[in-house]
C-alpha cells in the first residue's frame, strides 16, 4: 500500500514518471504556471500591491475577493507546471485553444458582470499572449511537432 507521504513526494519530485526531458514548450509552460504562481501569491498575500499595480484601488470590503483571486492563480500555476511536467501534446494544444477562445469570452462576462476594467484588461491580455508565444514556441520545436502531423 502506498502511504500518503510517499504519494506527496512522487507528486512534487516525479520520481517514476518514465518520460522524456521537457520539450522547449512544455519548459516554457512550467515557467508560465511559476509566473501565475507568484501572481496568486501577491494576490493572495498582499491584494493591496497588487491593485497597486494594476492602478485600482482595493478596498478592504474587496480584500477577500482578491484574495480569492489570488488562491485561484495559485491553483492554476500548480496546475500549469504539473501538467506541463507531464510533457504531452495534448496539454500544449489545448492550453493554446482554450486560452485564445475561453479566456478572452470569459473576461468579457466578468467585465459585463463588473470586474473592474484593470484586472479584466490585465488578464484578457496576458492569457492569450502567453498562448501566442507558447503556440510560438510549439511550432519552432520541428522534433515535437514533426511527429505530430506526419
Amino acid at each position: 500500500m502506498v502511504s500518503l507521504i510517499h504519494m506527496l513526494q512522487e507528486a512534487v519530485a516525479g520520481e517514476s514518471l518514465d518520460i522524456a526531458p521537457l520539450t522547449p514548450t512544455n519548459r516554457f509552460l512550467v515557467k508560465q504556471g511559476f509566473l501565475y504562481m507568484g501572481l496568486g501569491l501577491l494576490n493572495l498575500l498582499v491584494p493591496g500591491v497588487m491593485g497597486q499595480l494594476l492602478f485600482m484601488p482595493i478596498s478592504e470590503v474587496e480584500e477577500p475577493l482578491y484574495r480569492t483571486l489570488g488562491m485561484s492563480l495559485l491553483v492554476i500555476g500548480y496546475l500549469y507546471i504539473q501538467s506541463a511536467r507531464s510533457n504531452t501534446y495534448f496539454f500544449v494544444t489545448t492550453t493554446v485553444l482554450d486560452r485564445l477562445t475561453l479566456v478572452p469570452a470569459g473576461i468579457i462576462i466578468c467585465y459585463l458582470g463588473g470586474a473592474p476594467i484593470q484586472l479584466c484588461a490585465a488578464f484578457g491580455i496576458l492569457d492569450p499572449v502567453l498562448a501566442l508565444l507558447t503556440y510560438r514556441s510549439w511550432i519552432q520545436n520541428e522534433d515535437y511537432t514533426a511527429n505530430k502531423f506526419d
